[in-house]
């Protein structure tokens, strides 16, 4: 079974499209989900914002990985 800590794989792997979302791991400290890249900024962005309504920043993207699958409904059932 892979753990999460397997899963994250280097930067310069990732799939530069913006057809797949994948999660980036920033600094290599902080988690910033459904992330793409934009070919027309050149950079990494992503979907969601902040609390002032400004899009997450990636500063110093080193690993990235794919948007995990959510659990299955009995399974997530059980959780609440």
């Amino acid at each position: 079974m892979n753990t999460e800590a397997t899963l994250w794989q280097p930067i310069e792997t990732a799939p530069k499209t913006a057809l797949k979302r994948i999660d980036l791991l920033d600094a290599g400290k902080r988690r910033v989900p459904d992330c793409y890249w934009s070919r027309h900024h050149q950079k990494w962005r992503s979907k969601h914002f902040d609390q002032y309504g400004q899009r997450l920043k990636i500063r110093r993207p080193t690993h990235w990985m794919f948007v995990p699958k959510p659990p299955k409904a009995e399974t997530a059932a059980g959780i609440l």
